[in-house]
């Protein structure tokens, strides 16, 4: 996490994001990315030579903020068949998660449970944005930007 007001992430393009740690989460069994193109940009990610899916980032789509007024950055992955592969907070400057050991890794979890999952249309199953106990503005943000930035995909 960065300790910058403005997120950092924002000058630097999405592919650049990517770091391998960050696509682990993201996109499991990625074997390579091709070029970043698009308006808002996307990566198409490979698994041998085949287009497998699709990286984004919510930063580059809405550039939405939580409740610190300052925008988060989370970058998902979405496979061919249109299923959430991953994704992952990147940059974030929410006061009630940041630093927190109960609620930054209840964030995680958060997301890991949107895995599988459907990009657009109902799922059942999913947690509700107040899961993250008192971070219920910032999650329902973060919830609602992930879900329509997928839809530009």
């Amino acid at each position: 996490m960065c300790s910058s007001d403005l997120a950092p992430a924002h000058a630097e393009k999405l592919i650049e994001r990517l770091t391998p740690d960050v696509m682990q989460v993201v996109f499991p069994g990625a074997t390579r990315l091709g070029q970043e193109s698009g308006s808002p940009p996307a990566v198409p990610v490979y698994v041998g030579e085949q287009v497998a899916g699709y990286v984004f980032s919510t930063l580059d789509i809405l550039a939405a903020p939580g409740y610190s007024s300052v925008p988060f950055d989370v970058i998902g992955g979405v496979a061919g068949d249109g299923r959430i592969t991953g994704a992952k907070v990147i940059y974030h400057r929410e006061p009630y998660i940041m630093g927190d050991r109960v609620r930054a890794p209840l964030l995680d979890t958060f997301l890991k449970n949107h895995e599988g999952k459907l990009a657009a249309g109902p799922n059942a199953g999913l947690q509700r944005p107040d899961f993250v106990a008192g971070a219920t503005v910032s999650r329902s943000e973060e919830h609602t930007s992930e879900l329509q930035s997928r839809l530009h995909l």
